[in-house]
C-alpha cells in the first residue's frame, strides 16, 4: 500500500484594519449634558411635558437613592451578624 502526500500553498486571506472610534462612553459628552441639564432645569414656563419630566428624573433618583441605602444596610447587618 502507497500513501501518497500532495502540498499545495494554502492562500492567506486579506488583513483587514480594524477602525476604533475613539470617544467617551456615552453619546453625549460631559459639557453637552451640563448645558442640557441647566437648560432643562431653567425652565421659565411650566408644560405639561416639563412637569412630567421632573417628576420621573425625581422618581428614578429616589428609587436610586433607596436602593443603594437598601444594599449599604445589607451589608452593616451581614457585617454585624459575621463578627458576633
Amino acid at each position: 500500500m502507497k500513501s501518497l502526500v500532495k502540498s499545495q500553498p494554502l492562500e492567506s486571506f486579506p488583513q483587514t484594519q480594524a477602525l476604533y472610534h475613539n470617544s467617551p462612553l456615552g453619546i453625549l459628552n460631559s459639557n453637552y449634558k451640563a448645558v442640557a441639564k441647566q437648560n432643562f432645569n431653567s425652565l421659565k414656563k411650566p408644560s405639561l411635558f416639563s412637569i412630567k419630566q421632573r417628576l420621573k428624573s425625581k422618581q428614578y433618583n429616589t428609587s436610586y437613592a433607596v436602593a443603594g441605602m437598601l444594599k449599604v444596610a445589607v451589608f452593616v447587618v451581614g457585617l454585624l451578624i459575621a463578627f458576633n
